[in-house]
């Protein structure tokens, strides 16, 4: 690794699943890394460190720092909370120490930007992460896809300016890294995919696979898919059905979303988050959303 980049420090706050296989990661790469978590969770993670199984690279079991309140900005900040968990998470971080540092949220949704640009103005750039990813009941985190993506974008000109070195750093980390043209691409791509395979995967709690591979069920895609798109298109996204579909048509056959494990779990979902927040973008261009709102509405 370049020593330049070995010496860049990153947090991560919300070491969830998706978090804590990032921290695992970046860990095993050589960073240095602090979680930023519930007491309880810091404390967890403190005496028995995150123990990840991935196709990556087995079995490796991480002990990164953990605390429950940030007392030094990191270089890079990736958010992996999920959006109904954010108001509070932030609230481990004083935006006063954090200037200097670029924050990358990886958050499901588009509606989190605004709370974040807030909170740390000049700062906040815009990341997804394509994964599949879950504790197990023993605690581990099950890495379930041969894959793990990571894009990145800024629209300002000067966080644009650090993205190449934010990619290289995930690079690092053997997680594929892209830097997107724009933040709204980037964000409606993984939003409109999302919505599709969340829905029904969740209504029909069959895995993508069988749901493609049933003509009524993979109307239903489709219908989900054009809704989205129409939506995407209106906040300037350049996404075609098309593509999308066949984003979806290359998914392993076994995969699920987190929004189906959330609520088969009783967990709170990230329902509104994700479908909803497609719903209330379509209203404000007077575009209707019914497929999305009756699967929406079935799940509630």
């Amino acid at each position: 690794m370049a020593e330049a980049v070995k010496k860049i420090t990153i947090a991560i706050l919300g070491p969830g699943s998706v978090g804590s296989f990032l921290a695992a990661a970046f860990l095993k790469a050589g960073f240095s890394l602090t979680c930023i978590a519930k007491p309880e969770r810091a404390k967890e993670i403190t005496e028995q460190g995150i123990c990840v199984e991935s196709p990556l690279w087995g079995t490796y079991t991480a002990h990164p720092r953990a605390v429950g309140l940030l007392e030094r900005a990191p270089d890079i900040l990736f958010i992996t909370t999920k959006a109904t968990g954010l108001k509070e998470a932030l609230e481990r971080i004083n935006p006063e120490i954090m200037r200097g540092a670029i924050i990358i949220p990886l958050l499901n949704g588009i509606e989190h930007r605004e709370l974040l640009r807030a909170r740390f103005p000049g700062q906040v750039a815009a990341g997804t992460i394509s994964i599949e990813v879950y504790q197990s009941d023993s605690g581990r985190v099950i890495h379930a896809t041969s894959f793990a993506k990571i894009r990145i974008a800024a629209d300002d000109a000067d966080l644009h300016a650090r993205m190449a070195d934010i990619a290289r750093v995930i690079s690092e980390a053997h997680i594929a890294a892209e830097i997107g043209a724009n933040e709204t691409q980037i964000l409606w791509e993984k939003l409109v995919r999302l919505n599709a395979l969340a829905l029904t995967t969740s209504y029909y709690k069959k895995p993508i696979g069988e749901i493609r591979a049933d003509e009524e069920m993979r109307n239903e895609l489709l219908l989900l898919i054009n809704e989205a798109v129409a939506v995407a298109q209106k906040e300037g996204a350049v996404i075609g059905a098309e593509d999308v579909l066949l984003q979806i048509d290359r998914l392993e056959p076994g995969q699920f979303s987190s929004l189906k494990r959330d609520i088969d779990q009783r967990k709170t979902s990230e329902l509104d988050a994700i479908d909803g927040s497609i719903v209330r973008e379509g209203r404000r261009h007077y575009l209707s959303c019914t497929t999305i709102e009756r699967f929406i509405n079935a799940l509630l």
